[in-house]
């Protein structure tokens, strides 16, 4: 999950070393490439719970955030085994936004 309020550029990264280390962890116990797919949701705050007041992130940085993801996780596990294949799936964050 991206655009929690206390998220900061190291979870983000967070996300990319734990894909790291799970690709690894699979070349070595398979043997072979391994498929991942990466499922990024956008925090949106709900009625009724300890965040219903915190502001949600503006769309371009949520956007932002998921071209990085995107683009870093391709990039870092095609240098580390290859070929491989890894999907990077997200919504677009407009519907998240006009929920607010």
């Amino acid at each position: 999950m991206i655009g929690l309020p206390t998220e900061t550029k190291e979870d983000i990264e967070g996300i990319v070393k734990i894909v790291n280390r799970v690709n690894r962890l699979g070349k070595e116990i398979t043997g072979r490439k391994i498929n991942i797919n990466v499922s990024v949701a956008v925090f949106v705050p709900k009625a009724h719970t300890p965040f219903q007041w915190e502001p949600q992130e503006e769309a371009f940085l949520l956007s932002e955030k998921l071209k990085y993801l995107n683009a870093t996780l391709r990039k870092k596990i095609l240098l580390i085994v290859i070929p491989i294949s890894i999907g990077v799936v997200w919504r677009p964050c407009l519907p998240e936004v006009i929920e607010n």
